[in-house]
């Protein structure tokens, strides 16, 4: 399954529309509809964001598509009480899940961590530091995956070669 289809997956089996999702996300509706109609590919930081505004679903199976959709102890049946959030929680700037993701350096003070409305007491929520290792654990194993199969020479009258690893 690509990571278009576990996102359509996601917003079918919550029940949302596009707009509820882009809410719960952070995502932009325009790009959620390139997306949905293929025109791109989800980002590294698409994904993370789904994996922050749904932290009932298995963040391994957002990035990889492996493993269960949901996490050990949510399903679809609390998907319910998911379907129109009152409060998404918002995902973190960039800047900050780059600190939280790489130490500081010595003698610099990482930024405060901002804490969200919502409570953080029920158990079977993921941490954001969690959250963040898993991603950082994926994200490596990708890198480690990816291999170039083809590169393309563009030249300046307007014509190009393609070198395809058979």
């Amino acid at each position: 399954m690509s990571d278009t289809e576990r996102i359509l997956e996601i917003i079918k089996v919550k029940d949302l529309n596009n707009i509820q999702f882009c809410s719960a996300t952070g995502i932009s509706p325009a790009s959620l509809s390139h997306i949905t109609s293929n025109r791109s590919k989800p980002t590294l930081s698409i994904l993370r964001n789904v994996i922050a505004g749904f932290p009932d679903i298995n963040p391994e199976w957002v990035m990889m598509g492996t493993g269960p959709m949901f996490r050990e102890g949510a399903g679809p049946a609390n998907a319910e009480s998911e379907k129109a959030p009152s409060d998404p929680v918002r995902p973190k700037s960039d800047s900050d899940r780059m600190n939280s993701l790489f130490p500081a350096d010595e003698g610099v003070q990482p930024k405060p961590e901002r804490r969200s409305a919502r409570k953080d007491s029920d158990s079977d929520m993921l941490s954001s530091s969690s959250i963040e290792a898993i991603v950082a654990a994926t994200v490596m194993k990708m890198r480690q995956q990816r291999r170039v199969v083809e590169v393309r020479v563009f030249y300046d009258d307007d014509t190009f070669e393609t070198f395809r690893k058979d």
